[in-house]
C-alpha cells in the first residue's frame, strides 16, 4: 500500500474512534462524550459579592443579610480569563556577591559557576549575615511601600 492510503486509513479510524465516543454509552447510560464537554460553556463563571466594612474588604458567595444591598458589589470571575502575570525580580550583582550555593546534587559551588546552569540552587548558609540586616530592613520597607501604592492604585480604580 502507498503512504497516501495509510494516511487516509489512519484518518478515517481516528474520526470513527472520536465519533464513537459520542455514541457509545457508559454503564450509567450517558454517552462518554457530549457536545457540552467539547464546547466552552459560560457556566464556569463564579459570582462573588464584596463589600467594605470598617475599612476592610469582605467577600462571600451570597449577599449577607446584615449589609445594605447598595454597598454590595457583584463580581463575576471567569476562571479562563482571570490570569495575572507575575513580576520578574531584578537580579543585581551586589546581592549575589560572596554567597555560596548548594546545587541539587549537594555540592558547594560559587554563584559564578551557577549563573549559566539551569539547576536549582539554595544559598548556604540559610541565615543572613549580621552586616546584611540593615539591607534586609530596607528591602522590607520598600516592599511594604510598593504594596501600599498598589493597594491605593487598586482602590482608586474601583472607586473606593
Amino acid at each position: 500500500m502507498r503512504l497516501k492510503t495509510y494516511v487516509s486509513l489512519i484518518t478515517i479510524v481516528s474520526i470513527a474512534a472520536i465519533g464513537g465516543l459520542f455514541i457509545v454509552k457508559k454503564p450509567d447510560g450517558t454517552p462518554w462524550l457530549t457536545l457540552e464537554d467539547v464546547t466552552h460553556s459560560s457556566s464556569n463563571i463564579t459570582r462573588v459579592y464584596r463589600w467594605k466594612e470598617q475599612g476592610t474588604w469582605s467577600y462571600a458567595g451570597e449577599i449577607p443579610d446584615d449589609i445594605p444591598v447598595e454597598l454590595v458589589e457583584m463580581i463575576e470571575i471567569n476562571p479562563d480569563t482571570n490570569l495575572i502575570q507575575g513580576l520578574k525580580p531584578e537580579k543585581s550583582e551586589d546581592q549575589n556577591k560572596g554567597l555560596q550555593t548548594l546545587s541539587s546534587f549537594g555540592q558547594n559551588e560559587s554563584n559564578s559557576k551557577q549563573e549559566g546552569s539551569s539547576s536549582m540552587s539554595i544559598p548556604v548558609p540559610l541565615t543572613i549575615q549580621p552586616d546584611q540586616l540593615n539591607q534586609l530592613f530596607e528591602d522590607a520597607k520598600s516592599i511594604q511601600s510598593f504594596m501600599n501604592e498598589r493597594t491605593n492604585s487598586l482602590d482608586a480604580q474601583t472607586d473606593y
